[in-house]
């Protein structure tokens, strides 16, 4: 019980130091061996959902913003989702198994989750997103952009308002990943963005980074392209547990605001 009243307190703090934190550097640099040490908690209490969250959100989140060798992110973002699988079968033990299931029993099984599930639920769709877009050449990891889905929109269902509206923001961003004719839907991708932006209160900049770049490029819209990135840039980065995100959004948004020209043209 010691070992996992730390554990949990540990990976909380942890989690909350790195979103606040304001240079990606520093972060960039120290992140891995706060890695090691969530594995060695792990190792110590290898049955707590929580932690093993928190573990996957920390890889999953590093190999996608610091890790620019490919066989590296390859390995970390199996590793984040490895943990975040693990989380949500401690969780919801119906959903074990969760990449080899049908899609019917996949289905049933989500609608035996309930709130108490949330953070595992949110944890195992994000960082399976972030997997899949580590892999986005490969067609039989975007296979699993239904359940992913499916996941997420079950957290939204749960609690319109999870995380600050970051539920609300990753259904944004899957509703427009691929173009209607393809089973998109770009009305409820921007309900999402703007669901998102409004819980948030415009705090979350990666949400208007997002409706750029997912939206407003799909719809060949400049004009809101444009204007969201220069939002962000205009915004200031400091929000609770945004901060380093932010920072990262405001990176991104300088760089489509810099090709939108060529985009667009």
């Amino acid at each position: 019980m010691v070992v996992k009243r730390v554990g949990n307190s540990f990976s909380e703090s942890l989690t909350a130091a790195v979103m606040n934190h304001n240079d990606l550097q520093t972060v960039r640099d120290g992140a891995p061996a706060y890695m090691l040490l969530m594995d060695s908690l792990l190792a110590r209490n290898p049955e707590d959902p929580a932690v093993f969250a928190s573990a996957a959100g920390l890889y999953s989140a590093y190999a996608g913003v610091f890790v620019i060798d490919e066989t590296r992110a390859l390995r970390l973002s199996d590793r984040a989702f490895g943990y975040a699988k693990k989380g949500l079968c401690l969780d919801a033990q119906a959903l074990c198994d969760i990449e080899n299931q049908n899609f019917e029993d996949f289905e049933a099984a989500i609608k035996t989750t309930t709130a108490a599930d949330l953070n595992t639920l949110y944890t195992a769709a994000s960082v399976w997103a972030g997997w899949v877009q580590i892999r986005k050449d490969d067609w039989g990891a975007i296979a699993h952009l239904a359940k992913i889905k499916g996941l997420m929109n079950r957290v939204v269902e749960l609690d319109p308002r999870y995380k600050n509206g970051q539920a609300q923001m990753y259904m944004g961003v899957l509703e427009s990943l691929v173009p209607p004719a393809a089973g998109g839907d770009l009305e409820k991708a921007k309900t999402h963005f703007e669901t998102a932006d409004a819980i948030a209160e415009g705090k979350n900049l990666f949400v208007k980074v997002l409706f750029a770049e997912k939206y407003a490029r799909m719809l060949f819209d400049q004009d809101l392209h444009d204007a969201l990135l220069k939002d962000v840039l205009a915004a200031d980065v400091t929000a609770q547990d945004l901060t380093l995100m932010n920072i990262v959004a405001q990176e991104t948004a300088a760089k489509l605001l810099e090709g939108s020209a060529e985009y667009f043209e």
